[in-house]
């Protein structure tokens, strides 16, 4: 009989080359992994980069509808009002005195929707002015119509005097009459 050789198998190199082809598939896989991870994060950042550039465009859009509606509502409060006064000026007057002064003279205005009268003055002819002051708001205070009389002026504008002279002329037309009301509007600016 015969010996038989026994075959030994090395196996040591074999598992060397699987652990190396091991090693390399998953450094492979991390390399991808991680790739795919920066990817990710690049296309996150995008997304929320884009998330906040929609969020501040709605937030525009909602400021813009608020104005929107602020404007309709103050259009419909003003187109009331604009009513009001087209019902209020079909039975009512309202007159506007000023004083224009353009420096080297001086004139009274009388108005309504349109100007009644005027007349220039100085220091020399302030008689003729309240006389044609007094003759225009008397012709505009005729009748039993309410009138308003509103006289704006500006105080640091308006010399002593002419205030005195259109006050005086404003409170006659409006002795003896019910139907007659009047304001003294000083448009001076306040700081």
């Amino acid at each position: 009989m015969r010996k038989r050789k026994s075959v030994v198998v090395e196996l040591t190199s074999l598992l060397d080359v699987i652990f190396i082809m091991l090693f390399m598939v998953m450094s492979r896989n991390s390399t991808a992994t991680a790739e795919a991870q920066e990817a990710a994060r690049e296309q996150v950042s995008v997304a929320e980069a884009h998330a906040a550039l929609m969020e501040n465009e709605r937030d525009s859009y909602k400021t813009m509808l608020r104005e929107t509606e602020e404007e309709r509502e103050n259009l419909s409060l003003t187109e009331s009002r604009l009513n009001s006064y087209e019902v209020f000026s079909e039975y009512a007057r309202i007159i506007s005195v000023y004083v224009v002064d353009s420096g080297y003279k001086r004139s009274v205005h009388v108005a309504e929707e349109t100007e009644i009268a005027s007349a220039d003055y100085g220091w020399d002819n302030m008689d003729y002015a309240k006389e044609a002051l007094d003759a225009a708001l008397e012709e505009c205070t005729t009748g039993d119509a309410p009138v308003f009389i509103v006289f704006s002026y500006d105080s640091d504008k308006i010399y002593r005097q002419d205030y005195n002279m259109i006050a005086e002329a404003i409170t006659s037309a409006q002795s003896g009459k019910n139907h007659v009301y009047i304001k003294f509007d000083d448009t001076t600016e306040k700081s």
